[in-house]
C-alpha cells in the first residue's frame, strides 16, 4: 500500500513540472504504473474478501 502512495504522491508533485515530450512520456509511464499497483491491490483486496477477480468491480 505504501508503493502506491508513494507513487501518487511523486505524481503529484511531478504533474504541474511538465515542460517536456520527455517529461510527458515518464508520467505517462509513471501513471500507468500506478495504475497497474491500483489494479493488483483491488484484487488481491478480492480475493481476501472472497470475491472472484472480475465480480468486484
Amino acid at each position: 500500500m505504501g508503493d502506491i502512495i508513494n507513487r501518487a504522491y511523486w505524481l503529484s508533485e511531478h504533474a504541474t513540472t511538465v515542460t517536456t515530450e520527455a517529461d510527458l512520456q515518464e508520467l505517462k509511464r509513471r501513471t500507468e504504473s500506478l495504475l497497474e499497483r491500483i489494479e493488483e491491490a483491488s484484487q488481491l483486496f478480492g480475493a481476501l474478501r472472497g470475491v472472484p477477480p472480475d465480480e468486484d468491480r
